[in-house]
């Protein structure tokens, strides 16, 4: 019996991330090809094709080669990086957003986390194995090389303070990435601010976030609550 898909398999390097995305935003796409020529600091063939792997399918998912997606990633990326960077992983590796959803919930109820506590959470849902510990190893790793996680003593991480996101376009495109990553036409506004794989962020959602976008319809739930939606 082969083990769970995971197709993530190398640490993600953020100044590698930088040199995508200004390819990105000049050319307009990314491809292997693009990228092989830019990827000689890193020795080994074999090292070498995993990035180029793991790089081009964070930039090549189809949401972002047309639309709203694009439109949004494109002006993201020159406002904030940061947060374009882990909408990016999270839409392209379900095991990034599985994980991080761990991650995150383990750090609700604790104030530090060892690489045992994101083990154990991980193995309990795609069950043991090498490739799954290798998987998680490099997803923490990746998480502190962006600011994501501290990392204060060796297996131990911590979550730095978080960032609050109040600018609407970073708004509007986490909630983009939300839809996506949950696979739903709609979520309650509530819903969006407390996934846990955005534990790196406070976000804080208002319907006047999206009045500047109208692919976005925002309709009443109930009472109480609003979904927020794309309109196609």
């Amino acid at each position: 019996m082969s083990g769970p898909k995971i197709g993530f398999d190398y640490r993600i390097h953020l100044g590698d991330m930088d040199m995508a995305a200004q390819i990105w935003l000049k050319e307009g796409r990314l491809t292997p090809a693009r990228l092989q020529p830019e990827m000689g600091h890193i020795a080994g063939f074999g090292s070498r094709k995993k990035a180029i792997t793991v790089l081009s399918r964070l930039w090549s998912r189809p949401v972002w080669q047309e639309g709203l997606g694009r439109e949004l990633l494109r002006d993201l990326l020159v406002h904030d990086h940061r947060v374009a960077y882990w909408g990016l992983l999270m839409v392209a590796y379900p095991f990034a957003a599985h994980g991080a959803s761990d991650i995150g919930r383990l750090l609700m109820i604790q104030d530090e986390l060892t690489t045992r506590h994101v083990n154990l959470a991980i193995v309990r849902r795609l069950g043991e194995s090498e490739k799954v510990r290798l998987a998680t190893r490099k997803l923490l790793i990746t998480f502190s090389d962006w600011n994501m996680l501290a990392h204060p003593n060796r297996g131990v991480y911590t979550a730095p303070l978080c960032r609050p996101i109040k600018n609407a376009l970073a708004i509007a495109f986490l909630t983009y990435c939300a839809l996506v990553v949950e696979d739903t036409t709609r979520l309650t506004l509530s819903d969006i601010e407390h996934l846990p794989w955005l534990f790196p962020f406070k976000v804080n959602i208002s319907p006047r976030d999206f009045d500047n976008f109208p692919a976005f319809s925002v309709e009443r739930n109930g009472p109480h609550e609003l979904k927020v939606g794309v309109v196609h």
